[in-house]
């Protein structure tokens, strides 16, 4: 069986930990679509004590017995594209002075299975959930092998609806595929959870 993983590195976990207990300010995207729902390949949070990017990138590996290209989500620190995103009106205030009270990684596991045996697994965090004391906010990847990123608001986390990606992935009479999501909370400023 193959097994891959593509998770949030802890740095990237660090700087999302870090923004609990901060003040929402804005997101914004260089380029954003749809009155900021969707963004091509980056998107930035600011909070009033800093800011982070959450981007796509699209990974090579070999997971079903060929090297193709697998989306992944990416945070770093700043504001990347903030210059951008002013100049073409890309900035967006909704929930603004808002705390965020948590954070969660949306993590996404496909699992194929052939004649009962299993083929391959795929482990990936593929978006980021706020928390907000009144509302959520999340970036999740368009798909798996899109660099599109979805930005969804929610009046709570059972009402908030992400991306279903299952379609994306090609079933086939021998091959059975089964998903599996989670959301991961980071508990404290260490990325622990």
């Amino acid at each position: 069986m193959i097994a891959k993983a593509m998770l949030l590195t802890s740095e990237g976990q660090d700087l999302l930990a870090s923004l609990v207990g901060a003040v929402w300010s804005h997101y914004g995207a260089q380029a954003a679509l749809e009155d900021g729902r969707y963004a091509l390949v980056d998107m930035f949070v600011q909070t009033e004590s800093g800011a982070l990017t959450i981007a796509s990138g699209l990974q090579e590996l070999d997971v079903e017995g060929m090297a193709d290209e697998y989306a992944r989500v990416e945070v770093r620190a700043g504001s990347e594209g903030a210059a951008v995103a002013r100049r073409h009106g890309s900035i967006f205030f909704q929930d603004r002075g808002r705390t965020i009270t948590g954070i969660l990684i949306v993590r996404d596991c496909v699992r194929s299975s052939e004649q009962g045996q299993m083929t391959f697994e795929l482990v990936a965090d593929v978006g980021v959930v706020f928390i907000l004391d009144e509302g959520v906010f999340a970036v999740s990847l368009g798909g798996p092998f899109a660099s599109d990123l979805t930005m969804s608001r929610a009046r709570s986390l059972e009402s908030l609806k992400l991306v279903d990606t299952t379609a994306d992935w090609g079933e086939d009479i021998l091959h059975q595929l089964a998903f599996t999501r989670e959301l991961i909370p980071l508990l404290d400023g260490s990325g622990s959870t």
